[in-house]
Order: C-alpha cells, then structure tokens, then sequence
C-alpha cells in the first residue's frame, strides 16, 4: 500500500479508546494516524487549538504516540505518531 500502513486492532483486555469505541460505535475506523518529526510541537498546536489528548505514552522503541478527541470534526480520532530516532 505504499506509503499507507493498516492497523487491526481487537482490544482484549482492560480499558482503551479501541474498547470505548467498539462498545459506542460498533466496529469501523477509530482512528486516523499520522507521523510528525515533533510530536510534542505538534500536540501544543493541537491542544493550542481546543483539542483534547485522550491517551498518549511511548513505545518500546523508543517512539512516542498522542490520541486526540477531534470527534466534532468529523467522529474520528486522530493519532500523531513520532518514530524512534533509529528510524527517522
């Protein structure tokens, strides 16, 4: 698919927007991600912007990921990645 990567994702235990989701909306698209260089830049003009950080953390390489609330803007999460220094 090129540049596009797809994501399943079955939540199996304990709490998550994927699991909040599934029970409001049934199953469809959750979320819609995108990889920034700087994450933490780019969730200031987020957040700068009215929106809400739902879950955020780091990954076990060294990446780094920030879930948003943009539900008014169309019912979708957006999701900024930032990938480990190793793979930039």
């Amino acid at each position: 698919m090129g540049a596009i990567e797809l994501e399943l994702v079955q939540p199996l235990s304990g709490e998550s927007i994927q699991k909040e989701f599934l029970q409001k909306q049934g199953e469809g698209i959750n979320h819609i991600g995108f990889f920034v260089d700087d994450l933490a830049a780019e969730t200031a003009k987020l957040v700068g912007k009215g929106f809400r950080v739902v879950s955020s953390g780091r990954t076990t390489s060294g990446g780094a990921f920030a879930y948003f609330d943009t539900d008014r803007v169309g019912g979708i999460i957006f999701e900024l990645m930032q990938r480990p220094p190793q793979a930039r």
